[in-house]
């Protein structure tokens, strides 16, 4: 997992898009399962359903955006709308590659956190109006603290875990933003994040995600201490569309 800010470009494309009426845009949607996609961060997934290769089709023939969204049960081959979850991330197509076996193998990089309005189209993929959700960014003393205390619990992870980058803590140390650090760290703890689409998904705030991260890191880190390798699993897991 890579983080990656916005470029100019991207920006530009959304502030000059012409579904971004009065703050609303209209994406296609693409249900992912196995993972959820933070913002800042690029993802490599694998795409084989009907629905979500049209819904990447029609993003790369306009604009290169689609509406990223959790599948609430991983296990449904055809999800409808009532089977994603609310809060997605408007993310950007960087690259499509067809595949002989007929799967495709999409590279995308999270832009901004979005909530679900209403569906403008079923099939034969999901198209949905969608919102920003802001989220309150301001650093004062208690975000600090929460801050210094989630890179902290973030480090010892690192150090117990087998497959966990040293190089992911020190990128860690360098986001200044709340909820971006919050965000990166989530990605890597697969389980977690799904957790927060499950429980938050009408609202999620960077200080509440900061929160119960904090709280769930720390049972992480006692079965880690006990086999060495606990933590390792909960980063696991493989990112499908």
């Amino acid at each position: 997992m890579v983080t990656k800010k916005a470029t100019r470009g991207t920006a530009k494309k959304r502030a000059s898009g012409e579904n971004d009426l009065a703050g609303l845009q209209e994406l296609p949607l693409l249900p992912i399962r196995n993972t959820v996609l933070m913002p800042n961060v690029v993802t490599p997934l694998m795409v084989g359903r009907d629905q979500s290769i049209k819904a990447i089709e029609a993003a790369m023939s306009r604009g290169r955006l689609l509406f990223v969204v959790t599948q609430k049960n991983e296990d449904l081959e055809d999800p409808g709308p009532e089977d994603v979850h609310t809060i997605g991330v408007e993310a950007v197509v960087d690259r499509v590659l067809k595949l002989p076996d007929g799967t495709t193998s999409v590279l995308i990089h999270g832009q901004r956190r979005l909530r679900r309005l209403h569906y403008s189209q079923i099939t034969p993929f999901m198209r949905v109006y969608t919102e920003a959700v802001h989220e309150d960014t301001e650093r004062t003393l208690a975000v600090e603290a929460l801050m210094r205390a989630t890179l902290a619990l973030f480090e010892k992870c690192i150090k117990l875990s087998s497959t966990l980058p040293d190089e992911a803590f020190i990128t860690a140390m360098n986001i200044d933003k709340p909820g971006w650090l919050a965000d990166f760290i989530v990605g890597f703890h697969r389980r977690h994040a799904r957790y927060i689409h499950r429980h938050t998904p009408g609202h999620i705030g960077s200080l509440q995600r900061r929160r119960t991260l904090a709280k769930d890191l720390h049972p992480a880190l006692e079965r880690a201490q006990h086999s060495r390798t606990g933590v390792a699993d909960s980063y696991a897991g493989a990112a499908r569309g």
